[in-house]
């Protein structure tokens, strides 16, 4: 039978112990560039994913429902239209 035991406060080994995002914020930071790369990508996605449903409320309710605008006004704003048009996939 094993018995688990608990491991020493700072030893080394896999990483699961304390301390472990603190040691991996240390190695990230010897590249600040990539990081901060990094950071602004993801903050860049993650802008652009949260605005495609409010694009697509704006086309429905002005552009579908109401008649106040033409479709295309919103239609072009919706990033990835033209990828997806022309994806061989897409029927």
């Amino acid at each position: 039978m094993r018995v688990l035991r608990r491991r020493a406060k700072g030893a080394t080994g896999t990483g699961t112990g304390e301390g472990w995002l603190r040691r991996l914020a240390g190695y990230c930071w010897r590249f600040p560039r990539g990081v901060l790369l990094a950071l602004g990508g993801t903050l860049l996605g993650t802008l652009v994913t949260a605005a495609i449903p409010l694009i697509q409320r704006d086309i429905v309710d002005n552009a579908i429902l109401a008649h106040n605008q033409a479709i295309w006004v919103g239609a072009s704003c919706t990033p990835g239209r033209s990828s997806a048009a022309r994806s061989p996939t897409s029927t």
